[in-house]
């Protein structure tokens, strides 16, 4: 009788083929695992990012300045205009346009190590990178501060941006895209309130951010006499 203590050829290679599956389908169970996770933190750091920039736009809102009556007048044409307006905008970056702000605050960053402190013009503002990236950036300047102009240096606040879009509204509840304190348009007055909505792109998907803002001080419109 032939022992049968050993294998043949054939079952080892049916062996083989057995094992190479087993291992195949552990490779791929993994990097799914792997992958999943990769995805989860990449979301989550999306979200992080987005609540620290809402709660940083927050901050500088909530510490806003301006100018009030009697110290302000309705001005005329010969008045140098007020350094302490709240500007809003859209403007057009690359093939999209973002929503563009600047008020005075008293949440100024010292990243300098300066020391020093007082009222800063804030600016939020959208630039696009090499790659078509768009990026939202704060410019942060004490006073007095000179007219604004893009610098690369400001601080990036958020990257991969689809949305950055402001909606102000007015005493009466009254939305608007743009405003302008200095202008008769709007009666020499400021926002009540205002909306924020960012929106970030991540691997295919958009993640949303809305929060409302009301202003702690405004400047209610001009009376006319």
């Amino acid at each position: 009788m032939v022992g049968t203590d050993g294998f043949t050829l054939l079952e080892l290679l049916v062996a083989v083929v057995i094992l190479a599956a087993v291992v195949a389908s552990a490779l791929g169970a993994f990097n799914g695992i792997l992958g999943t996770i990769g995805a989860v933190e990449s979301s989550r750091d999306t979200y992080a990012m987005g609540r620290a920039c809402l709660k940083r736009i927050v901050t500088d809102l909530e510490s806003l300045h301006l100018t009030l009556p009697p110290l302000f007048s309705k001005p005329d044409l010969r008045d140098a205009p007020d350094p302490y307006r709240l500007e809003a905008l859209r403007k057009t970056v690359g093939s999209q346009t973002f929503s563009w702000i600047r008020f005075s605050s008293l949440a100024h960053v010292d990243l300098n190590g300066s020391g020093q402190a007082g009222i800063a013009q804030i600016v939020y503002y959208v630039t696009q990178d090499d790659d078509g990236n768009y990026l939202l950036r704060r410019q942060d300047r004490l006073y007095p501060w000179p007219e604004f102009e893009p610098d690369p240096g400001d601080p990036l606040v958020a990257e991969n941006l689809t949305l950055f879009d402001l909606v102000l509204f007015d005493d009466r509840e009254d939305a608007h895209e743009q405003w302008d304190s200095e202008s008769e348009d709007y009666d020499w007055a400021t926002p009540r309130g205002i909306t924020l909505k960012l929106a970030f792109r991540k691997n295919g998907k958009t993640v949303n951010f809305t929060t409302r803002v009301m202003l702690p001080v405004y400047r209610r419109p001009w009376k006319k006499k």
